[in-house]
């Protein structure tokens, strides 16, 4: 009779280590649709950010600048330049407590001049141009001024620049 031989379990089940070509070729193409997938919705929230920034940016130089306006124009009790009634220019100067205040646009900055200094009234990322004032009212009665200008935002966007024409009146108190 012959006899039996004990066979362990790890000697009936070869058990083969490693990957076949078919399944590391299938694995590297999961990882690369994923990190594609992964490459593209961190674009998109990069871009969506930037526009929100950019449009951040301009709504607060645009209020900035409102409050600023509104506060001297206000206090203002003279309304210099533009002189007569219905006549737009490129500047704006108000006498506030017998001190001369000149507003103007240049090279994308709005300026504020005071007794020969200059202080930058538009903020840095923001960019100003077609500054414009118009005079109205009544003679005889409160002067009252209209400004607009177009803002624009210096962080690009998908399709350009956010830009935005601002456009405010304003009377003296």
């Amino acid at each position: 009779m012959k006899q039996l031989q004990h066979i362990s379990l790890a000697q009936m089940v070869k058990v083969k280590t490693g990957f076949t070509l078919v399944e590391l070729l299938v694995y590297m193409g999961l990882l690369a649709s994923f990190l594609v997938s992964i490459t593209w919705v961190v674009t998109a929230l990069t871009e969506t950010q930037l526009d929100a920034a950019a449009t951040a940016d301009v709504d607060m130089s645009a209020a900035q600048l409102f409050s600023r306006f509104e506060h001297d124009i206000g206090a203002a009790e003279l309304v210099i330049a533009p002189t007569t009634l219905g006549t737009a220019g490129s500047e704006l100067r108000l006498s506030i407590d017998a001190v001369e205040h000149h507003y103007f646009a240049q090279d994308g900055v709005l300026w504020l001049m005071v007794d020969g200094e200059a202080e930058q009234l538009s903020p840095v990322r923001a960019m100003v141009s077609d500054f414009s004032v118009m005079r109205l009212g009544n003679v005889g009665g409160a002067p009252t001024v209209t400004l607009s200008f177009e803002l624009r935002s210096s962080i690009p966007e998908n399709a350009g620049f956010e830009t935005r024409v601002m456009q405010y009146t304003i009377g003296t108190r």
